[in-house]
């Protein structure tokens, strides 16, 4: 994949979400700014201060998200790091947008719900950080695979069974389908992920044994 012109792709894809028509979605706004779109808001002057929004309101800073981004960015870069942000936090295209535009290799999802909103505001590089091991879910990346094969969605595995359980359910679900999976390294005690070296060695070649739907 050619990283540089797949976010292109992604950021031209992502327009419409990033400014929108305002309506009755959009909770802080009334009724006097319904059909206007995002845009309009700054050269109409409106702030939250001035009792124009429907209260409570959360305002992000400009320049320190902007600040934000680029740092990890750059530190990224000056450590030779690929970054794929956690999106669940806001879900905001704007700031997909953002970190994409700096260079950010993916965008992570908690859940194949949020991959499917990610996939949605055009990001075209996913992982998702958790085991998907229901038929709902393994559809979808089976789907949206098959519908655009140039579509890269990962998701993690942190046993042997996790594997198994997969492999079984793409048999079932999409016979003809093959889904990327990583070992999730993790520690005792933990919540996820293998508690040891041995333990990931022992995934992967469950994983080499278990590969016709799995890669």
């Amino acid at each position: 994949m050619n990283t540089s012109s797949a976010i292109n792709g992604t950021i031209d894809a992502m327009t419409d979400f990033a400014n929108p028509p305002i309506g009755w979605q959009h909770k802080a706004f009334g009724t006097d700014l319904e059909g206007r779109d995002g845009s309009d808001l700054e050269p109409l002057g409106i702030s939250a201060l001035d009792g124009n929004l429907l209260l409570p309101v959360m305002t992000l800073d400009r320049a320190a998200i902007a600040h934000n981004v680029d740092l990890m960015a750059q530190f990224c870069s000056d450590h030779d790091v690929d970054l794929a942000p956690h999106a669940k936090t806001t879900m905001s295209p704007e700031l997909v947008r953002r970190q994409l535009d700096a260079g950010a290799w993916a965008m992570t999802a908690a859940t194949v719900a949020q991959a499917r909103i990610l996939r949605e505001f055009g990001v075209d590089t996913i992982i998702i950080a958790s085991q998907v091991l229901d038929p709902a879910g393994i559809r979808w990346i089976c789907d949206a695979q098959a519908t655009d094969p140039d579509f890269f969605v990962t998701t993690l595995v942190d046993s042997v069974e996790s594997v198994r359980l997969m492999e079984q359910l793409i048999a079932k679900v999409s016979p003809a389908s093959r889904i990327r999976v990583l070992v999730e390294l993790g520690y005792d005690s933990g919540r996820a992920g293998a508690r040891a070296l041995a333990l990931s060695s022992k995934h992967s070649t469950s994983h080499a044994q278990h590969r016709r739907h799995l890669r």
